[in-house]
């Protein structure tokens, strides 16, 4: 029960991390720059944080294969949701003059 409540913390954490990371990412691209400060200030405390998670995770299962991959994996997985999200908030909510391509065409 313990390593599943650590792995849906951590999943939560990923997701709140690429989140912060796209709404900083497009708030660089404003012209409010009290907006990209604490946007930039969130992002990056957030992925400290999941580093930390990750190399001690990675330093206490040293040498299993299986289980790196499986963690890889899981950060990616969980890393594109919460880019994806955070698209869709900074669209809907902060950007509301833009509207959502949700085509599977890469070019047009």
């Amino acid at each position: 029960m313990e390593e599943i409540v650590k792995y849906i913390f951590w999943a939560l954490s990923l997701i709140l991390q690429q989140f912060s990371h796209g709404i900083s990412s497009r708030a660089k691209n404003s012209n409010r720059v009290i907006y990209n400060a604490f946007a930039s200030i969130f992002s990056n405390g957030v992925w400290f944080f999941n580093f930390y998670i990750l190399a001690t995770n990675a330093v206490e299962k040293k040498g299993d294969i299986l289980y790196l991959c499986f963690m890889g994996l899981y950060y990616i997985i969980f890393c594109v949701i919460g880019s994806v999200l955070s698209q869709v908030v900074a669209v809907t909510y902060f950007e509301k003059e833009e509207k959502l391509n949700w085509n599977w065409k890469f070019w047009e």
